[in-house]
């Protein structure tokens, strides 16, 4: 069940009847996100209530225009909402009133090795998550159980999504909890500053 917050988020969207697929981050254009259009394209087909929410802003405004073009060049222009630049503090909230997460990563040179603060934050807020395969994203779904890892293909990733949305509410809520499990026990900062800590001891004591 959503919290009161995440409630208020989807009334004011008016998405409560909705399955939303949520994005945050930026939107610019070489991030490839026509890629998540197509992929909704596809999922409405056998989910028509399903709803892809865009959390963020682009630095380039040109670059949102255009991806905001995508979405009536595919049809889908009533299915996504664009919320536009959200403070960092209001953002769970968003988050937490999700479905869905969903991380694609290009799984090219430039993205290959990165690690999305994106996918932490789904499933910190017990949200679960689909995410392209990088090699990152595809160790912390396959360790937390909390998501769905597939390649760059709008058919597998749409697949994957309708997999989840396809979960009774009990089911999801479980996968979720698993995410902020993990998260909690890899993740936190406590942990973090522990490992960094022990880093530096070796090396200084070394």
């Amino acid at each position: 069940a959503f919290d009161e917050e995440a409630k208020a988020i989807r009334k004011k969207l008016g998405l409560q009847d909705k399955k939303v697929i949520t994005y945050v981050g930026t939107m610019n254009r070489f991030r490839q996100l026509d890629f998540l259009l197509g992929v909704l394209k596809l999922v409405l087909l056998d989910h028509p209530k399903a709803h892809l929410l865009m959390v963020g802003t682009g630095k380039d405004p040109e670059d949102l225009e255009w991806l905001k073009a995508k979405t009536s060049e595919l049809g889908v222009q009533q299915n996504v909402t664009f919320t536009g630049w959200v403070s960092r503090e209001k953002v769970p909230a968003y988050i937490r009133g999700s479905d869905v997460g969903v991380s694609p990563i290009p799984t090219n040179g430039i993205y290959i090795n990165s690690s999305p603060i994106k996918l932490l934050e789904y499933l910190a807020l017990e949200v679960p998550v689909v995410a392209t395969d990088i090699p990152e994203q595809k160790r912390i779904i396959e360790e937390s159980g909390a998501g769905i890892c597939v390649p760059w293909d709008r058919e597998k990733f749409a697949g994957a999504i309708e997999e989840i949305l396809n979960l009774t509410d009990a089911e999801r809520r479980a996968m979720g909890q698993r995410g902020r499990a993990w998260v909690q026990k890899y993740r936190d900062f406590s942990v973090l500053a522990e490992r960094v800590y022990r880093a530096y001891d070796g090396i200084l004591s070394g």
